[in-house]
């Protein structure tokens, strides 16, 4: 295997994808902060100029963070604790139970399929 050197790198620009990672990175959030979103527009009937920008700022969170936090979404607590017993109650069903409901199992559904990466831990 041969190394490139740095001043080398001309030659090989083509496969240099250094100056993109840090296009991309510069645009990207801190990982310790996550966006707030209001959804207010939706619940309380917004108009159409509030309900494009909670739109974009989903689009946004989806694209750049992955994650995001939804506040006045009109969904109560004894609702959203309802859901999240629902959820323990479908992940210690039997596996073959989960399959039936289109159920990722830990490793994916071909966990040997590409040896050179590890394993999907969490069930979906």
């Amino acid at each position: 295997m041969e190394t490139i050197k740095d001043d080398a790198v001309g030659l090989y620009a083509d496969f240099d994808n250094r100056q993109r990672v840090k296009s991309l990175a510069a645009g990207l959030r801190p990982a310790k902060t996550l966006p707030v979103i209001d959804f207010g527009a939706y619940t309380r009937d917004g108009d159409l100029a509030a309900r494009t920008r909670v739109a974009r700022a989903l689009h946004e969170a989806c694209t750049d963070t992955g994650f995001f936090y939804l506040v006045d979404h009109g969904i109560s607590a004894s609702e959203l604790d309802l859901a999240h017993q629902w959820g323990h109650v479908f992940f210690e069903l039997p596996r073959d139970e989960k399959a039936k409901c289109n159920f990722m199992p830990v490793g994916g559904r071909n966990p040997d399929g590409n040896p050179d990466k590890e394993a999907d831990q969490k069930e979906t």
